[in-house]
C-alpha cells in the first residue's frame, strides 16, 4: 500500500491536486486490498478511500463505516449518516481541489495493471484455490446433474476459500454447441460439459474453463478441442513484454484461419488483460496496449463447441500459468500443455 499510496501523492503534485477520491471497487481493492461490496454485480465501493498529500482517510455513511474500517482497513473514519449526502459533499468540499478516481481512470488503470510481488502471491494463490474447486466439482459430474446444481456446487466452494464467484457460466451437451456465455440451466447433463468460472480474490480476479466428457471423446469434438488447445498455446507464447494486444489478437486471428477455423473471432473475443476486473482490456485488431512485466492475461480462445482459458502472469523469464495444477487432461502443443476435455 505504501507504495500506491506514494504514486497517488506523485501524482497529486503533477495534477495540482489536493486530493483524490477512489469510489470504485477496483481501484479501491487495488489501494487496500479490501472487499468493498455489498452486492456482487456493481462496480462502485461500499465506501470511499480519500488520499491528500499527508493523510489517507475512509470515507463512508453509517451503514457500511463500521464493517469496512473493522475488516477491510485500518485508515481513519470519516462516517456520515447515511441519509445526509450534504455531509459527504461537505467533507469533499473542505479538501480543497480533489478529482475522483473516475475522472482519472487512465492512470489508476496504468498504474493498476502492474502488479507487485505481493498482489502476484494473492493471485497465485487464488489462481491455485480456483483451479483446484473448478476441476474437483468437474470429475463429480455424473449423467442427470443440472448446470445449476454444478453452479451452486462451484459456488458454494469459492465462498468457503474466501473466493467471490463473479461469474459462473455451465453449459452441458447441445448448449455448449449453441452460446458462448451459457448461463446455467435446469439442463441435466448426458456426455460433455463446460465449466467457466471467474473467481476474484482481494479484488484479483482468476478466470479459468475447463471441459469434461463422459465416455470417448467423439473425434470432431476432439478435433475442436484440440483446435482451441493450440490456438492457445501460441496466444499465451505470444504474450511477452513488447507485443501488443493487436498484435496478439491478429495472430489469434491467423491461426484460427490455418486450422480451419477462419472468423470464430467474431462470435466471441478472445480475452486479454487481467487483474483487478476479469479483463482489464480485451484484445481487438488495432490495440497498441503493451505486454509488460508483472502483468496478468486471461486469453479465452473458443470455437464452436470448445474453449480453453486459464490465467498467466508475465513474468522477466517467462509466462506462469497460475490455474494450472496438472490434474487434467492435457493437449501438448508449442511447449505448453493446455486443458483438453477430460474423460470420466
Amino acid at each position: 500500500m505504501s507504495e500506491k499510496l506514494t504514486a497517488i501523492r506523485q501524482m497529486l503534485v503533477a495534477e495540482k491536486l489536493d486530493a483524490v477520491v477512489v469510489e470504485k471497487q477496483n481501484n479501491f481493492s487495488w489501494l487496500t486490498g479490501g472487499r468493498c461490496f455489498v452486492g456482487l454485480t456493481g462496480d462502485g465501493a461500499s465506501g470511499s478511500l480519500v488520499v491528500t498529500k499527508d493523510k489517507a482517510i475512509l470515507l463512508a455513511d453509517s451503514i457500511e463505516g463500521p464493517r469496512l474500517s473493522q475488516e477491510e482497513t485500518d485508515w481513519p473514519l470519516q462516517q456520515y449518516t447515511w441519509f445526509e449526502g450534504a455531509e459527504r459533499t461537505k467533507f469533499l468540499n473542505s479538501l480543497g481541489t480533489y478529482k475522483t478516481d473516475s475522472d482519472l481512470g487512465a492512470w489508476f488503470h496504468a498504474n493498476r495493471i502492474i502488479l507487485n510481488a505481493e498482489e502476484m502471491d494473492d493471485y497465485r494463490k487464488a489462481g491455485k484455490i480456483c483451479a483446484d474447486i473448478l476441476e474437483n466439482e468437474m470429475k463429480k459430474l455424473k449423467p442427470g446433474v443440472t448446470e445449476l446444481e454444478l453452479a451452486g456446487a462451484l459456488s458454494a466452494g469459492m465462498w468457503v476459500q474466501q473466493i467471490e464467484p463473479i461469474v459462473l457460466l455451465m453449459a452441458f451437451d447441445d448448449r455448449i454447441f449453441k452460446y458462448r456465455h451459457p448461463v446455467p440451466t435446469a439442463k441435466k447433463l448426458e456426455n460433455y460439459a463446460m465449466g467457466v468460472i471467474c473467481g476474484r480474490y482481494k479484488g484479483l480476479v482468476v478466470s479459468a474453463t475447463r471441459l469434461i466428457h463422459i465416455g470417448p471423446v467423439p473425434e470432431k469434438t476432439q478435433a475442436i478441442i484440440e483446435a482451441a488447445a493450440k490456438v492457445d498455446a501460441v496466444t499465451i507464447n505470444a504474450t511477452r513484454p513488447g507485443q501488443t494486444l493487436g498484435g496478439i489478437f491478429d495472430l489469434i486471428c491467423n491461426t484460427y484461419k490455418e486450422l480451419g477455423y477462419p472468423g470464430e473471432e467474431k462470435l466471441h473475443h478472445q480475452g486479454g488483460l487481467a487483474g483487478y476486473g476479469a479483463r482489464e482490456a480485451i484484445a481487438t485488431s488495432g490495440s497498441a496496449l503493451e505486454v509488460q512485466v508483472g502483468q496478468a492475461y486471461a486469453w479465452n480462445p473458443s470455437i464452436t463447441g470448445a474453449k480453453c482459458e486459464d490465467t498467466i502472469l508475465v513474468l522477466p523469464e517467462g509466462n506462469e500459468v497460475i490455474t494450472h495444477t496438472g490434474n487434467w487432461t492435457y493437449v501438448e502443443c508449442d511447449g505448453l500443455l493446455r486443458p483438453g476435455a477430460l474423460v470420466l
